[in-house]
């Protein structure tokens, strides 16, 4: 009789475990570092909800959030000036309290970077019927980019060894002319195709949004403007919810 209680106890134990293992989820903090697209920034000028501000409340909804931290983010924010925010330790006043850039990045659970397309967007300078002529200029650009975004990657990594996930870029320029949309597909596609290496050898997370923006067009509404709408923010906020699913980045 003793010997069945005692089996009976450890299974109790076990499916106790089981039920904890599979249902219990460890609150996380979760740092946006961006530009304008993580800023929230509309294709109208104004300020609307950004994916990582979609992200942060599927995690609250989900009982998994301690704090979302986006204020190190800024619409003009370049790579360049996230690594010397990084160099410096740069702070910010929030209620009334000094919030260091470093030790946010140490306590941060989750990164997600989305920096460098407000400055690519920038040197493309490009209105609806001008011919691109600076392609090679362009190239140059994006391998800076690149360059910036490893040493950016290489800071981060000396702070913290937690999940960073890149965000990718989108050619916003469909309604270019055919043979001037046909040059600045490829410069796209090479940043995507660079994008997924990055990814590999610094051994972050990367999510290509590239071919998806290209087949919905309402995701970027406005020709004038290079920003995403909410559906296209949503989007990315549910490709970062699938890729934290799928590869149980979080526990």
């Amino acid at each position: 009789m003793k010997h069945y209680k005692l089996v009976i106890f450890f299974l109790f134990i076990i499916i106790i475990f089981i039920i904890y293992k599979f249902t219990f989820h460890e609150k996380v903090n979760y740092l946006s570092i961006g530009d304008s697209i993580s800023c929230g920034v509309s294709p109208y000028g104004d300020i609307k909800d950004s994916f990582s501000d979609y992200f942060a409340l599927y995690l609250k909804n989900n009982h998994r959030l301690t704090k979302y931290n986006n204020k190190f983010s800024s619409p003009d924010l370049r790579i360049t000036d996230f690594i010397n925010q990084m160099k410096e330790n740069k702070h910010i006043k929030d209620n009334d309290k000094l919030v260091y850039i470093n030790q946010e990045i140490q306590k941060a659970d989750i990164i997600t970077l989305s920096l460098g397309f407000e400055e690519l967007n920038y040197k493309i300078n490009l209105e609806k019927n001008k011919s691109i002529d600076t392609l090679n200029n362009l190239y140059n650009y994006v391998d800076e980019i690149f360059s910036d975004y490893l040493k950016s990657i290489e800071m981060l990594r000396k702070i913290t060894l937690k999940p960073i996930i890149l965000i990718g870029y989108y050619n916003p320029l469909s309604y270019l002319n055919k043979q001037d949309y046909q040059k600045i597909e490829k410069l796209f596609r090479y940043i995507e195709i660079n994008f997924n290496k990055l990814a590999k050898i610094k051994n972050i997370y990367y999510i290509g949004i590239y071919d998806v923006f290209k087949e919905k067009s309402y995701y970027i509404p406005s020709n004038l403007d290079y920003h995403p709408s909410l559906e296209g923010q949503n989007y990315i906020s549910n490709e970062l919810i699938k890729l934290i699913e799928t590869k149980k980045i979080l526990k």
